[in-house]
């Protein structure tokens, strides 16, 4: 090795080898992997936090408009808002199930109104007894308020309806008993965007 090669050397090999450099390199390293690390994490995460919500009611024994919407859609959770609350024992379906009963359906265990939550979105769902829903729309947006609600499902509606107010997203599927006019409602929940929601009729 010539003079000039051995003084490089024994200058740059001290550097690199120095305590103090190394650490840098060591923390530098780990902060680097655990960056990788947490967007992998994130990725997956987010991938995996969409789903597709179907909403029906008012089913009353007719279980084929059912049937149809789910062998459709395909969902991930179905809710059920009540009118027929008892057609759900006879479908088979490996997601999960919500449910509320209307007030004419007397023993049964299930709540008249309910809650869940989908990372930033609280759903309040009921069928709707009690609530003024056909004359006006105040009881249902003050009880939507009081709960913290940002969707409010709502079931004792023949024709499905949406509006949006005080922030809130008010749904109502119609009724999905009638194979003529049968209508429900699907809702994308995605932690990354704004929930999705559509009405549709079972024959389209």
């Amino acid at each position: 090795m010539n003079k000039k090669k051995k003084q490089a050397y024994n200058t740059f090999v001290p550097m690199i080898f120095n305590g103090t450099t190394l650490r840098q390199v060591f923390i530098s390293t780990c902060l680097f992997l655990f960056k990788m690390l947490a967007f992998l994490i994130r990725q997956i995460y987010n991938n995996n936090m969409k789903i597709k919500v179907l909403v029906v009611s008012n089913s009353n024994g007719n279980l084929g408009p059912m049937l149809s919407a789910i062998d459709r859609e395909k969902p991930d959770v179905i809710i059920h808002l009540g009118g027929g609350v008892r057609d759900l024992a006879d479908i088979n379906f490996s997601g999960k199930i919500y449910a509320v009963r209307s007030g004419s359906e007397f023993g049964k265990k299930l709540p008249t109104m309910n809650k869940l939550s989908f990372d930033k979105q609280i759903i309040l769902y009921t069928h709707g007894d009690g609530l003024s829903i056909r004359k006006d729309k105040a009881d249902i947006v003050h009880t939507a308020v009081m709960q913290g609600a940002t969707i409010m499902l709502f079931g004792n509606s023949e024709e499905p309806v949406y509006f949006e107010q005080d922030n809130i997203k008010f749904v109502a599927p119609g009724s999905i008993a009638d194979r003529k006019k049968a209508t429900y409602a699907v809702i994308i929940l995605d932690t990354d965007n704004e929930p999705q929601i559509e009405h549709k009729k079972v024959m389209e």
